[in-house]
């Protein structure tokens, strides 16, 4: 599950705080989408989620965070886990905001975890 405040389907800053599900695919099946696009900016650190259909995260919804449901041990609520950020997609060119017919790139947030431990535990 993504949320955020960027634009809506109407190319406008949503009002309310929305939400898509989107899964993840993998960087093969990403690159392969937009090989010019996705080639320069897969790595290691990060992967690609959505679903092509015209459900994405769009212009503002950068910084946002993917999240996942964990199963709580207690048997209560699921516990929601940052798993990614919103980092970057696909623009389209003639109008310079989101492309939603394209996978998107999210900040592997597992990836930073040594570090993020180590900054909080510094404070």
């Amino acid at each position: 599950t993504v949320v955020g405040w960027g634009f809506d389907e109407n190319k406008k800053i949503s009002e309310k705080l929305m939400q898509a599900k989107m899964p993840v695919v993998s960087t093969i099946q990403c690159i392969y989408s937009n090989r010019d696009f996705f080639a320069r900016f897969t790595s290691d650190s990060n992967f690609c989620a959505g679903f092509r259909n015209g459900t994405s995260v769009c212009n503002g919804d950068s910084g946002g965070s993917m999240v996942f449901p964990k199963k709580s041990t207690s048997g209560q609520n699921p516990v929601w886990q940052i798993r990614g950020i919103v980092s970057v997609g696909v623009a389209l060119q003639t109008e310079g905001i989101c492309d939603t017919s394209q996978y998107v790139i999210f900040t592997d947030v597992a990836k930073f975890l040594p570090w993020i431990k180590g900054v909080i535990n510094s404070n």
